[in-house]
Order: structure tokens, then C-alpha cells, then sequence
């Protein structure tokens, strides 16, 4: 047989078992980049299960599967053999839509007409065209919901720490004007369990983290979880301050927390088999929910809500308003990255190590080598009262009065702070920030407490507090947001002084931040403690001209002013949302308690796993909580330095002033406090030395805290005291064991 014929037949043998379809061309995911175009390697299944799963990839740690009818997937660990799924058997008392909703991997909301009720389809309900193909480490899909004029694409592919799904914004067509879509979920039923059957729990990033029991509810709740990813969007929210607690009551911001991270979990101890969520991208539009049993369905279950369009008030007069949606839908990609774990890592302690791996595989998070203690004391100056002409200053804390109060801590053996002074500027704490350095004359001056921070330049770093996203003053509104009904955005704070709350543009800030950073430029011992910009991110209209800009230009605006200005001087960020850990030195105002809803079953120091040994954090004022004995325990647990808000003068002397609820932070009554939190804390970082959590558990009133470096923290809450390792450890208190790691 002649060489060309026998290239003729393995030609023709190598097209046959390719089932290659280079005609087939769309945005492929390669390496998390969706604008890459190539062609799809396959159109035809391959290996097939009993019940039609289609392998689409597999490598040494996991099997994809996918069904064609509904898109949803099932996950192999080859290396334990358990599986997670993410369709169900329909729960028969059901109705229809929930009973296809279960069974679809994509899930689409939309607007019909004008009218701004929530319709659903899926991919039973909405019987859209779909064509399946297999790409590189996984499959995509072109959905067509013809009926609704709605399309769009869908690629999932296998790495070697689980799945990433993603659909692109370029693929999204709206091709008929009655329907526009307001929402999409991908695969929402990955890792669902029914009632009690599976042991375990789902993972909320409410508060240090949080965990709902997979235990039978008997239908006693019937609100799911529900938290917007960075809070509130104020550009479509009447009121910033109004969230659904589910249940009877209305509660305030002040008492949820907020999620600073987009991260979720589910976990089946039964089998050792648990799943992370991470949302890389969509998620300044997200929402993430979770359903405990008996709520609507049976079925315990956890996912992200990624949101195209939202509703609004509409001004159609000068007191009157109508509901309306977004007409314009909003840009921008869905990848979500789902990591499995099994064995001994399939729990909160293994979720939170694998999410610190992620971190810092993406160059978010790196481990620090140089952690130092240092004690937090923020010093409160001012507010202004009522006067008979105008308002008046009420000095609390001078520069003078923080120079004797850390002279004395030095002599008591507080050998680091960390400084801030809070209201320092004109107007007091309420007196915003415009990038001036002008102080409130009673309190000192820029020079003077330069000078102190010279004089302690060896044992404390000296700070300015600084909200540069909130203002009290109605004046200005060029400078403020406004919402996408054409009103300038504001809050009531229901203080009497200080009634209303704004907020300035994006650039504003940035203008405002530069200002300050600028003027403090011959201050280099001198940093700033930001607050505001640091946690709270928004979509907002510019005025009168409608120009609208996203959630995510305000945050990367306002991630490049505090980056710059941290290039020049030290700073510190209160609960700064995760897009900023990178620029991150010091994390205030860490929150050890969550949000108590009536569905959690238990807290976790989830977070605090996450980011102790990358980044200092510290906690919300220790003077502030009820239980100081519990809350110390709380951050010995978790390795949460302590932080203390002082006063030089007694805080009856705010009483009449908007800074009343200050009730409790004269130094005088705290300062042995204070040294002794010092030392506890300065003999468990000199044990750990900035080592990372590598395990944690609790059981019986006991926890145990264990670092890499073998340094193990047992705190026993219980009254009684208790043996661990042979060692008594006495009621309400703790032990640092060194070396006892296992």
C-alpha cells in the first residue's frame, strides 16, 4: 500500500474519532479569560451514564458530567468517589415553576412590558433551543428562550480544584422589547441536600461567618437568606438603613452585617463532601442566597442571584413616584468558581483554608513575615451642640490629653499603638471630610500632633480618621450621587443636629482623598485611617444628565485613590470589602458576631482563618460590648487584636450633642483594662508570630485555635473549668499551648 493511502486512512480515522467541528466558533473560556475565540472540539456526547450524564472532562482529582435537557452537572471526586449534583427529584408539593427550577442549571428572571413583577423561566418552563458542545476541560452552551427574545452562552470547565462557570455579557442578546431580563442564576442547586437526610451545613458570610444546620426545620421559617454582595446599592434603595432581618421587626444597618466578601459554602459531613462558591466576577451585582428546608421547598440550598436590572422609585411629581426597572441592563461578565473538598478538609475550617489558597494564588493575599502587635486606641475629639447663636464645639480629647495618656500606658508597659484621633476636623466628627487639615482649634492643631507623633515615633504610629464618602451637609449636591429616579440620595440618621446623610461621586472622593494625602505631604509620620469608601460601594447617577455609572467603576475609582495614598504613608481601612485586601495594611473593626438571624445555627471564625497571618486584624471597640469577658475570649479565639474608643472627658458632656450614645469611653475608667488586654495579647503574638490558622474546632464550650507553627489557643467559655490534654484550663478563660500541634 502506498504512503499516500495509508496517510489517506489515519486522515480519515483521525476525523472520525475527533468528532472535530472547527466551524463551530464563540467566547471560550481559556484560563478565566472570556474573550478568547476558538473552536468547540466536539459537538457530538461522549461516554454517557444510566441516568444520560455526558462526561465533558476529567483529571486526576475530579469528572464532570453534564445532562443536555437542563444543563445541570454532577461533580466525581475520583479520589474519594462521592459525588455532588445539582438538579434534584422535584418535591411534589411543589408548584410547577419551583419543580422545573430545581431540575435547570440556567434560570432566567425577567421584566414583561412595563410591569415589574418577577417572571421566571428555565430550561423545562422556558423550552429554550439549545445546542451542547465540548470545549477544552469542559462544555459550552448556546440557550435561545425564543418566547422571551432572551439568549445567551454558558461554559463550564474542570480544574484541578473543581469548576468555573461563566457567562460572558457579550453573549446576552434581548431581541424583543417586551421582555427585558432582570436576573440569571447558574446551576443554583449545586450541592443541595433534602430536609435531614444529609448531615451538615451551608456557609453564610454573614458577620466572621456563619452556618445553617441541615437539620429538619419543620417548616418553621419561611424567609430564606438574602444579602446584596457590598450592601445596599443606593442608587435604586429609598433608605440605606432599611434590610430584611426576616422576621416581624425592622432592622438597621447597624445590626447586620454586611457581606465584605463574595464567598459561600455547602457542606455534607455525612460523606466528607463540601463545595465553595466564589463569585471572581458579577459580583458587584449579586446577590447571595440560601434556603433553609421548609422554606417554599423541602430542600436545603445555596447560590448566587446575579442581577441585570433593578427596580425603583420613579418621581413623577414632586411627591409622588411609581415603581419602574432599570431600561438599560447592566454590563458585565458571570464566573463563578465552585472548589470541592473531601476527607478530613470537607468542613468550615477546610472552606476557609481553600478561599485563603485562592487568595493568594491570585496575588490578593501574601503571608506576612513582619506582624507586630500593637495596642488600637482611637481617640474621639469633638462634636458640636446646640448654642444660643449657632453650634458650638464640645472638646473631648485634645492632642495634649493623648500625649499624657500614652505617656502614661508607655509606664505601665504598653509598648505599641496604634493611634487614631475621630473628629479632629472643623465641625467635629460630623464635620466631613473635604481633604482639609484645618483641626477644631480646642483640639490642637496638624502641627501639634505631628510633634506627638514624632515624640512616639519608636512605640506608636499615629493616625487621622477619615470618612471621605459621607457628609452631613445639603449644601453642595453637584458633588453627590443620585439616584436613578433623578433625586439626590440621602438618608435619615435620625439624629437631631445631623438629620440627613450623603454621599459624593466617585470622583469626588478620589479628588477629596488626594487633597488630604497632598496637604499631609511633609507629615510623613502622619497616616490616615479610612472609613466609608472603604466598605461601602454604590451605582449612581451623576444628575440631571442621567449618566449612570456602575458599582464596580465607583470601587476600582476608589481602590486607585487608597492604594496611591498608601504609597506615601501608613494606612488602615474599617471592614474593607475583599477588592481592597490587596492594598489592605491594617483591618479595623473586624466583627467577631454576626447578624443573629433565627435560621443560623452557630458562628465560625471563617474569615478571621482566611485572612489572620496576611493581614493585622482588629477588632470593633472592646468598650462597647455588653459581655467584655466573653468578647476577649472571642478575639483570643480568632486572633483579633483588641481596639478601644477614648475620651479625656467624661461623655455626660455629649449629651446634647449627636454623639451621645458614646455612653462609655472615658480613658480613666478603661486604663487598667487596656494593660491588661496588652498583655494578653502580647505573650499570644509573640507564641503565634504571625503564623496562619491551620485548624480549628468546638465542642462543648471548649474551642481550640490551632497556627502552623504548632502554637494551639484553648478558650473555654464554660463556667466550670475543663481538662484538654491533660492541662486545666479554668472557667471562662484560656491556655496557649506551644509546640502541640498534631
Amino acid at each position: 500500500m502506498s504512503k499516500v493511502k495509508i496517510l489517506a486512512l489515519l486522515l480519515v480515522a483521525l476525523l472520525l474519532t475527533s468528532c472535530s467541528s472547527a466551524a463551530v466558533k464563540t467566547d471560550i473560556p481559556i484560563d478565566g479569560n472570556l474573550k478568547a475565540t476558538v473552536a468547540a472540539l466536539s459537538t457530538e456526547p461522549q461516554e454517557k451514564t444510566e441516568d444520560g450524564y455526558i462526561l465533558a472532562a476529567s483529571n486526576e482529582n475530579f469528572s464532570l458530567y453534564y445532562e443536555e435537557k437542563g444543563l445541570t452537572v454532577r461533580i466525581k471526586n475520583n479520589r474519594t468517589g462521592e459525588v455532588i449534583n445539582s438538579a434534584a427529584t422535584p418535591d411534589e408539593n411543589s408548584s410547577a415553576t419551583w419543580k422545573n427550577f430545581v431540575n435547570s442549571g440556567i434560570v432566567l428572571e425577567y421584566f414583561r412590558g412595563e410591569a415589574i413583577n418577577i417572571n421566571k423561566t428555565n430550561m423545562y418552563s422556558g423550552n429554550p433551543a439549545t445546542k451542547v458542545y465540548l470545549i477544552k476541560n469542559g462544555f459550552g452552551a448556546e440557550i435561545n428562550f425564543k418566547s422571551i427574545g432572551i439568549s445567551l452562552n454558558v461554559y463550564v470547565t474542570l480544574n484541578e480544584d473543581g469548576i468555573r462557570v461563566q457567562v460572558p455579557s457579550s453573549s446576552i442578546k434581548e431581541t424583543n422589547e417586551q421582555f427585558r431580563l432582570a436576573a440569571v442564576y447558574v446551576l443554583p442547586f449545586l450541592g443541595y441536600t433534602y430536609l435531614d437526610e444529609v448531615e451538615g451545613y451551608m456557609l453564610i458570610p454573614d458577620g466572621c461567618g456563619a452556618v445553617i444546620e441541615l437539620k429538619n426545620n419543620n417548616k418553621k421559617f419561611s424567609q430564606p437568606y438574602k444579602a446584596k454582595v457590598y450592601g445596599g446599592n443606593y442608587s435604586v434603595e429609598t433608605n440605606s438603613y432599611v434590610v430584611q432581618k426576616f422576621d416581624e421587626e425592622i432592622a438597621t444597618a447597624s445590626d447586620t452585617a454586611g457581606v465584605f466578601a463574595p464567598v459561600f459554602g455547602m457542606v455534607h459531613t455525612s460523606s466528607n463532601n463540601a463545595l465553595l462558591g466564589i463569585i471572581e466576577s458579577g459580583k458587584y451585582n449579586s446577590e447571595i442566597y440560601a434556603y433553609p428546608n421548609g422554606v417554599i421547598m423541602d430542600y436545603n440550598w445555596i447560590t448566587a442571584r446575579y442581577v441585570y436590572r433593578e427596580v425603583y422609585q420613579y418621581l413623577t411629581g414632586q411627591s409622588t413616584s411609581i415603581n419602574s426597572s432599570q431600561k438599560e441592563r447592566e454590563t458585565f461578565d458571570i464566573s463563578v468558581v465552585y472548589r470541592f473538598l473531601g476527607g478530613e478538609d470537607a468542613d468550615y475550617v477546610g472552606l476557609a483554608k481553600s478561599y485563603r489558597k485562592y487568595l493568594t494564588d491570585n496575588g490578593v493575599l501574601s503571608k506576612k513575615t513582619d506582624f507586630e502587635y500593637s495596642m488600637r486606641l482611637d481617640f474621639f475629639a469633638g462634636d458640636r451642640e446646640k448654642a444660643l447663636l449657632g453650634k458650638k464645639f464640645v472638646p473631648m480629647t485634645t492632642v495634649d490629653n493623648i500625649d499624657e495618656i500614652i505617656g502614661e500606658l508607655t509606664k505601665k508597659g504598653v509598648s505599641k499603638l496604634s493611634v487614631a484621633l475621630k473628629g479632629w476636623q472643623k465641625g467635629g466628627i460630623y464635620g466631613g471630610m473635604t481633604g482639609k487639615t484645618s483641626f477644631e482649634g480646642a483640639v490642637g492643631s496638624l502641627k501639634d500632633y505631628q510633634s506627638l507623633a514624632d515624640k512616639y515615633s519608636n512605640n506608636a504610629e499615629f493616625m487621622l480618621y477619615g470618612d471621605f464618602l459621607n457628609t452631613y451637609k445639603k449644601s453642595g449636591t453637584k458633588d453627590y450621587i443620585y439616584q436613578y429616579n433623578g433625586k439626590v440620595f440621602s438618608d435619615e440618621t435620625f439624629l437631631e443636629l445631623h438629620t440627613n446623610i450623603y454621599r459624593f461621586k466617585a470622583d469626588v472622593v478620589k479628588a477629596h482623598i488626594n487633597s488630604l494625602n497632598k496637604a499631609l505631604e511633609k507629615e510623613k509620620n502622619i497616616g490616615i485611617a479610612f472609613d466609608g469608601v472603604t466598605n461601602e460601594v454604590y451605582s449612581y447617577s451623576a444628575g440631571e444628565k442621567m449618566n449612570m455609572f456602575s458599582r464596580q467603576y465607583a470601587a476600582d475609582i476608589h481602590s486607585k485613590a487608597l492604594a496611591e495614598a498608601g504609597k506615601s504613608r501608613s494606612t488602615a481601612y474599617f471592614t474593607p470589602n475583599d477588592y481592597l485586601w490587596d492594598y489592605t495594611e491594617k483591618y479595623y473593626d473586624y466583627r467577631i458576631y454576626g447578624s443573629d438571624y433565627k435560621f443560623v445555627t452557630g458562628e465560625v471564625p471563617f474569615f478571621a482563618i482566611v485572612l489572620n497571618g496576611s493581614l493585622p486584624l482588629y477588632s470593633e471597640y472592646v468598650n462597647f460590648k455588653a459581655d467584655t469577658t466573653e468578647y476577649k475570649l472571642k478575639l483570643i479565639e480568632s486572633g483579633i487584636y483588641p481596639s478601644f474608643l477614648l475620651s479625656y472627658e467624661s461623655p455626660s458632656e455629649l449629651i446634647y450633642t449627636d454623639s451621645a450614645a458614646l455612653f462609655s469611653c472615658q480613658y480613666s475608667e478603661y486604663r487598667e483594662m487596656i494593660s491588661e488586654y496588652d498583655k494578653a495579647f502580647t505573650e499570644l503574638t509573640k507564641l503565634t508570630k504571625g503564623s496562619l490558622i491551620s485548624d480549628h474546632s468546638t465542642d462543648d464550650g471548649v474551642s481550640v485555635t490551632t497556627y502552623e507553627n504548632g502554637t494551639k489557643v484553648v478558650v473555654n467559655y464554660n463556667r466550670d473549668d475543663v481538662e484538654y490534654n491533660g492541662k486545666n484550663v479554668e472557667g471562662q478563660s484560656y491556655i496557649i499551648l506551644s509546640g502541640e500541634a498534631e
